[in-house]
């Protein structure tokens, strides 16, 4: 996982009709059975879920990948801009370069590979100059995140507005603030978990209110209950 974004390889158990304010990306080497509540059951090698699209996928029989991407983010956005509907499906040609990609992608972000193999969008991105003065809040704040994080007193720390600081911070990072935390949050509970923690400790201690806010936000952004991530792990 990485702010924004993450990434599941491996056999798909059996689930239910779902959905999840995450794009979803399937890729496949043989073609997948997956239901939308707008196609019915159809068969992908490739395809992109829209973000809060009912779907369902069967039990796969091999390792499959699976992307999730904040619908919000810059990158989440322009991957909408792609689908017409609830999904679009990907050609052959973007499925195997994709295959390609994802060999090489443990360890980078989807800024790096998802967006150029999309047929549409230009193969480079520009360059954004780093903001000093967001690169140094970025740099400030703790982990785990508190509970409470006031973009107001930050935008104080940087000597701009608020406006002006939440201008600047997304630019910088590709998320609006709130959501950026709640990634980050997201990411310090859910690696706890698959380190073996309890899921009410590593809610809290990643700054949740409770565990049961900690469930409806991993429900809402992946379809699935953060006890999957324990049995993932096989704590």
């Amino acid at each position: 996982m990485g702010l924004g974004w993450g990434w599941f390889h491996g056999i798909a158990g059996d689930n239910h009709p779902h959905a999840h304010h995450a794009l979803q990306i399937l890729i496949a080497e043989s073609p997948q059975s997956l239901w939308t509540s707008e196609h019915g059951w159809s068969s992908y090698t490739g395809v992109m879920i829209g973000a809060d699209v009912r779907h369902q996928l069967a039990p796969t029989r091999e390792a499959v990948s699976l992307i999730y991407v904040e619908a919000d983010s810059d990158i989440g956005q322009a991957l909408s801009e792609r689908i017409q509907g609830c999904v679009s499906r990907l050609t052959e040609d973007e499925v195997r370069q994709a295959h390609c990609k994802l060999r090489d992608a443990a360890a980078s972000g989807p800024d790096e590979w998802l967006v150029p193999l999309l047929k549409g969008f230009p193969q480079t991105r520009p360059s954004q100059p780093r903001d000093k003065r967001i690169s140094e809040i970025v740099a400030s704040l703790p982990t785990p995140l508190p509970e409470r994080v006031v973009a107001a007193a930050l935008a104080k720390q940087a000597g701009l507005s608020l406006s002006r600081f939440q201008h600047r911070f997304r630019g910088h990072t590709g998320m609006a603030f709130r959501p950026y935390l709640r990634w980050r949050r997201l990411l310090t509970a859910m690696g706890a978990i698959m380190q073996g923690a309890a899921i009410t400790d590593a809610a809290l201690a990643a700054g949740f209110s409770d565990a049961a806010h900690f469930t409806r936000t991993v429900r809402r952004h992946f379809g699935i209950a953060p006890s999957a991530l324990s049995a993932i792990s096989g704590a």
